[in-house]
């Protein structure tokens, strides 16, 4: 059980310590997407709180594995547009939720 809460607690505290970054960086579009991504992840992390462990962690990452993908392809879209600033903070998320799986 102490690697499931690492993982789901560590995934939290990383990505709120990247929010923090992100206010004092005045990075104010990835501070408002890691906003919402982390209530996204406590929302998930509520409901599998009663599942076994091994489920836990797949659903974890899946839904990690989702939010990467959902700003690398916003990045794409926003390099599209010449939205150089959306298209960083989108890139800057994605490589952070990358992070958590190493």
């Amino acid at each position: 059980m102490a690697k499931i809460t690492v993982t789901i607690v560590g995934a939290d505290e990383q990505l709120s310590k990247k929010l923090t970054s992100a206010i004092s960086l005045g990075k104010g579009y990835k501070y408002t997407y890691l906003k919402q991504l982390l209530t996204r992840l406590r929302i998930v992390r509520q409901k599998v709180i009663n599942l076994p462990e091994e489920e836990q962690l797949t659903i974890l990452s899946n839904t990690l594995i989702t939010e990467r993908n959902i700003a690398n392809f916003a990045a794409d879209k926003y390099a599209e547009l010449n939205m150089d600033e959306l298209f960083d903070s989108f890139a800057d998320i994605a490589s952070d939720i990358d992070e958590l799986f190493k």
